[in-house]
């Protein structure tokens, strides 16, 4: 008799530790997150949240937090408030979760730098793909999307012996950690430990994932909201939300490009970056802090001067409530 019960109390025992650790269970709809994992909290570190989610769950079907002019990490003293988009160096936007970077490349004997406008930045593409390649070293379950475009195509056209894409493959082949470059998007499984290639410029053949038509990408399993001029901040911001709900309706096939980044053109002609950022950001915060706010996908959620307390918020969306 002792042998039956404790045969019995066994099973029971492990069916009872499970039915408590998630008495609702595993959430259905629930495509990215693991099951056991649908309810953290501050656990999920801001280095290597990806390592929480599901290898099936296709990039598209995650939020993440991404930068704008993510090397524009200064600015000339005549041209204040115009360029700069970020505090953090690319390095530190990835410890603080960021997983979309907008790297804006010009081309110029041959070798590329990053620009923002005609604004030079003290950082070459090859350091981008350095500083990419030591994070994922070290954090081998994550993936960066690297969304490349040809900043300035016409400025120093006669210097260079090649084009843009023909020397970008040339630095992602020399990587030193290797870069996803096929047109489709990616499952999280497939995109591990590597850069996956998001094309914002021409190429005689398919390369990257395609953004054709930016912002309106018609032809691409792309949708974005780039509206980067804003004279009215309400008439951003809601543009802004109105993609995080097709976000949270859309197929999740579809990748949604969300920008809360703009600039008010000023009087003297030069563009005013903070005018929009410092309405927006804190509207943007006060969103994902809701506590109402459901676990969903809200896309890839793009801003300017990021930092980890806004990165987290955005990425935790996968998980559950803060």
């Amino acid at each position: 008799m002792k042998k039956i019960l404790l045969g019995i109390g066994l099973p029971l025992l492990i069916i009872l530790f499970f039915a408590c650790a998630d008495p609702a269970g595993p959430d259905p709809e629930d495509t990215t997150a693991q099951p056991s994992l649908t309810s953290l909290s501050a656990s999920v570190p801001s280095g290597s949240w990806m390592s929480y989610l599901r290898d099936s769950a296709s990039l598209s079907a995650i939020t993440i937090p991404g930068t704008h002019d993510s090397g524009s990490v200064t600015e000339p003293t005549w041209t204040p408030r115009a360029a700069k988009c970020q505090n953090l160096s690319i390095d530190k936007q990835l410890d603080s979760g960021v997983r979309f970077l907008d790297i804006r490349c010009h081309l110029k004997n041959d070798a590329m730098t990053i620009y923002h406008g005609w604004i030079s930045m003290p950082i070459r593409f090859e350091d981008v793909l350095n500083v990419c390649s030591s994070f994922l070293n070290a954090n081998w379950q994550e993936t960066i999307i690297l969304c490349v475009s040809n900043e300035d195509p016409d400025d120093d056209r006669n210097t260079n012996t090649k084009s843009f894409d023909v020397v970008l493959k040339e630095y992602i082949k020399n990587s030193t950690k290797p870069v996803y470059t096929k047109a489709t998007i990616p499952t999280l499984g497939e995109a591990r430990g590597k850069m996956v290639l998001m094309r914002r410029f021409d190429s005689n053949e398919p390369y990257g994932i395609p953004t054709d038509g930016w912002p309106k990408c018609t032809m691409a399993p792309i949708i974005v909201q780039d509206d980067y001029i804003a004279t009215d901040n309400d008439q951003k911001w809601n543009a802004i939300t109105k993609l995080f709900d097709e976000a949270r309706n859309g197929p999740l096939d579809k990748m949604y490009i969300n920008f809360a980044s703009a600039y008010l053109p000023s009087v003297g002609g030069y563009p005013d970056i903070p005018s929009v950022s410092d309405d927006i950001t804190p509207r943007l915060t006060n969103y994902f802090s809701n506590s109402q706010l459901p676990r969903g996908r809200y896309g890839i959620v793009v801003l300017n001067f990021i930092d980890e307390e806004k990165a987290r918020l955005i990425y935790m969306k996968n998980f559950g409530r803060l």
